[in-house]
């Protein structure tokens, strides 16, 4: 019977003697190669005929639906590297780069790296998923590992090298909010108290009083600082990011002076007057360290001035922000404060911020936060307060007061949802 137009033709292979094998084959006609401008076949296989004709019936529905995929030897792991040089890496900062770079060697290629990128399941990185968070991995970085994969899956999709994206049908673990260490009134006051003889005093008050990242902090140039009309311009961010990975790299990491990670980040901060005074002093406190750090025997400035840094080592160098971290933590313990990080000076600025009544939009401007869902955490600030004016309506509803035991329930049940 002759065949249809368009349907391949099955056949049973020989081999070079003309004896039958138990294997039969179409051959699917692929169009032109674009590389060698010749047609293009390419084979189905099966034990049976009838195993054949199944197989190239799925085969030519995926053609004409356009999810077929040649098959191919390409690796999860070959098409990571890949996808992460040739697409990720002129879009990512330094830092996400980095970050990257060694979650897909240490993790993903650890478990996955050897799978074929056509042949990958869900189950497979559900399974992925599930083992990273029993080894003790938290749900942060796994759903770091989640949009790594994701993405690398779309750009294949978009590409044509898998028929979809498999991490789109798992579910990855739901991320906990992280929960923000905020100071007392009292604690604030013991830090102020544990700062003042400090030579890096202003920074860490300038970090209290305006919400500055610790990158911020150490990237802010005097002519970023103006003192007359009272404000700080953030444009820029100092970090030590991991370079090992490159070719051309010198040294394992490296301190660099970046961009913000958004548009948001850049953004103009009004000071208050006794920070405007702050400054000043420090200022003059720096020009005493220029003016002492003189060659003994040459005579010449041993201080550099081409970085024109607000906050920098006795000799004008940038602060190593991980020593900045060591000096905060020393501190601390003379505040004789409880546990917390250079960061909860950035959340208790925000507290205070919305205990005295600052709108969450310009504290948003403030922070230089991309999205206002992330400022709106700091809302809980406000409960109490909002508590306490509801608890002011409570007998002007005639017939609706609610008695003593109740009105603690209901305290309990407010609290929770907050929470949640």
């Amino acid at each position: 019977m002759a065949r249809r137009k368009g349907i391949p033709s099955i056949r049973q292979r020989k081999d070079r003697n003309g004896k039958k094998l138990d294997c039969w084959e179409a051959l699917v006609n692929m169009g032109k190669d674009p590389s060698t401008g010749k047609i293009k076949r390419v084979p189905v296989y099966g034990k049976t005929q009838d195993e054949c004709r199944k197989k190239l019936i799925k085969m030519m529905s995926e053609i004409q639906n356009h999810t077929y995929v040649e098959p191919s030897k390409l690796t999860l792991g070959e098409w990571l590297d890949v996808w992460l040089k040739d697409f990720k890496s002129k879009k990512l900062r330094p830092t996400t780069y980095a970050c990257y770079e060694t979650l897909i060697r240490v993790h993903i290629k650890e478990c996955l790296g050897f799978a074929k990128l056509v042949d990958l399941k869900p189950e497979q990185v559900q399974a992925f998923y599930n083992k990273k968070l029993s080894d003790g991995l938290s749900e942060r970085t796994v759903n770091y590992l989640h949009v790594i994969l994701n993405g690398a899956l779309s750009q294949a999709l978009k590409l044509g090298k898998v028929s979809r994206n498999v991490a789109k049908l798992t579910e990855p673990p739901r991320q906990k909010a992280k929960e923000m260490r905020v100071l007392t009134v009292e604690e604030q006051a013991k830090f102020y108290e544990a700062i003042r003889d400090e030579r890096l005093g202003t920074l860490f008050l300038l970090s209290l009083a305006t919400g500055m990242r610790r990158g911020e902090l150490l990237a802010l140039t005097w002519d970023n600082v103006n003192l007359k009309e009272g404000f700080i311009k953030v444009t820029k961010s100092l970090v030590r990011v991991k370079t090992d990975f490159r070719e051309d790299a010198k040294k394992k990491t490296e301190l660099m002076i970046l961009e913000p990670k958004t548009e948001k980040g850049k953004r103009v901060i009004p000071l208050m007057d006794s920070l405007v005074i702050e400054l000043k002093e420090h200022r003059k406190r720096q020009m005493e360290e220029i003016n002492k750090a003189t060659d003994m025997n040459t005579g010449e400035s041993l201080y550099d001035k081409t970085n024109n840094l607000v906050f920098c080592t006795p000799l004008g160098k940038p602060i190593e922000p991980r020593n900045l971290n060591r000096i905060f933590y020393r501190l601390i313990d003379k505040a004789g404060i409880g546990k917390a990080n250079l960061h909860s000076l950035r959340h208790t600025f925000a507290t205070r911020a919305v205990e005295a009544g600052m709108q969450i939009v310009v504290m948003r401007d403030l922070l230089g936060h991309e999205n206002i869902s992330t400022t709106s955490r700091y809302s809980h600030a406000l409960m109490d307060a909002k508590r306490e004016a509801m608890g002011k309506l409570d007998n002007l509803f005639e017939g609706k007061s609610i008695k003593p035991e109740e009105k603690s329930r209901k305290k309990k049940k407010t609290d929770a949802a907050v929470n949640e």
